[in-house]
């Protein structure tokens, strides 16, 4: 990473992005609770499964930058197609304030290591 740095650094035109993604539900989680003496514990739960599954991105090179897309839980869960769109948005974040060159790290999940993604980032190598 260090030698990433070093060499992208000077290069004006460039931005470093440090990207995940997480779903977060209403439904409370939980696992302790107490009870009288000599009757059963009562776990209340919600039933709700409404939630956001979110994708962001830190800028961890000049401007320390955040950018996300929000999406309810009632879409489903985020797939590859949600990264692709995903990297398309913050491509064009990055025009926006006159960077051309995008750089993303993303670690190993199977969503960003997909077909579509590869096939996205095979693509737009240029950018």
């Amino acid at each position: 990473m260090a030698i990433l740095l070093d060499v992208i650094e000077p290069v004006g035109d460039i931005s470093l992005w440090a990207m995940d993604e997480t779903g977060k539900r209403l439904e409370s989680n939980n696992s302790y609770s107490w009870s009288v003496i000599g009757k059963p514990t009562v776990i209340e739960r919600n039933g709700s499964h409404k939630g956001l599954n979110i994708i962001g991105a830190t800028e961890i090179l000049k401007h320390y930058g955040f950018v996300y897309q929000a999406y309810s839980k009632d879409d489903g869960s985020i797939t590859s197609m949600h990264i692709v769109k995903y990297l398309k948005h913050l491509m064009s974040y990055d025009k926006s304030r006159g960077i051309h060159k995008t750089m993303v790290i993303l670690d190993n999940a199977k969503i960003h290591t997909a077909y579509d993604v590869k096939l996205f980032a095979k693509d737009h190598k240029d950018d």
